[in-house]
């Protein structure tokens, strides 16, 4: 992991540029400043996946079918119409998620969003009937969690998946009105869906009202979060919501 703010800074500008650099530019860009992977820190040639070396890229646990049916959603999938789901959550995409979520790390959202932007592609016509999303909305976090944090991990990735789909981002499109506990701590569906309950508002309706909104969230697992997040939406006029994750438990 590349380990001071400047070092961040830069892997994830370069990370970048490999993503959508040609073969001469990103053979250049390894002279100028060579790969360091960012689960194993090995600095061989880099991967289709930006910021993973070969290995780890290969290590990748791809969904099989990233738009069908996921299980862990049940009944709580309430108003959202499609789900696509790049990556089961075991290594190395653990690994990356915790950079992420608990070390800031900032480069981290980038192959999260490559697989995700490759899933999509890969179920656009099986797995959203209702056609490709017009907004991307990150699944908002509390305010004081993400003071604590020093970042918003669905916003990041949902800012890497924007460009890489070239759809707009709406920061703002959700906000979360109340503090709630971790999913984690409650063990049955049903109450992950009470502790989320009208935790979500939509603070300007006209910005997604007839719009198709894709939630864009790093891991799911009850998917009560994403189902509170969505029937906001609905509640705010979305014409369809599609949730768009980069790994799920299931």
């Amino acid at each position: 992991m590349v380990g001071t703010i400047p070092g961040r800074w830069l892997a994830s500008a370069c990370a970048r540029l490999r993503a959508g650099a040609g073969f001469v530019a990103a053979g250049a860009l390894d002279l100028l400043y060579p790969l360091r992977c960012l689960v194993c820190g090995a600095t061989d040639h880099p991967a289709r996946v930006p910021g993973l070396c070969p290995a780890c890229a290969r290590a990748l646990p791809w969904r099989a079918d990233p738009g069908g049916a996921h299980a862990a959603l049940g009944a709580g999938r309430g108003r959202i119409a499609a789900v696509v789901i790049a990556l089961r959550f075991a290594p190395p995409v653990d690994d990356l998620v915790y950079q992420l979520k608990y070390g800031g790390e900032r480069a981290a959202a980038i192959p999260l969003a490559f697989a995700l932007a490759e899933a999509v592609e890969r179920a656009r016509s099986a797995a959203l009937p209702v056609g490709p999303p017009e907004l991307l909305a990150p699944v908002p976090m509390h305010w004081l969690k993400r003071w604590g944090r020093g970042l918003d991990h669905a916003r990041e990735l949902a800012d890497e998946l924007g460009r890489a789909l070239r759809v707009p981002v709406a920061h703002r499109a959700l906000t979360r009105v109340r503090a709630t506990v971790a999913q984690g701590q409650a063990r049955r569906a049903a109450q992950r869906l009470a502790q989320v309950e009208s935790a979500f508002a939509v603070p300007r309706p006209t910005a997604v009202r007839g719009r198709h909104v894709a939630l864009v969230d790093d891991v799911v697992t009850s998917g009560a979060t994403a189902a509170a997040c969505a029937e906001a939406l609905a509640r705010a006029g979305a014409r369809a919501i599609t949730l768009l994750a980069a790994a799920g438990n299931g």
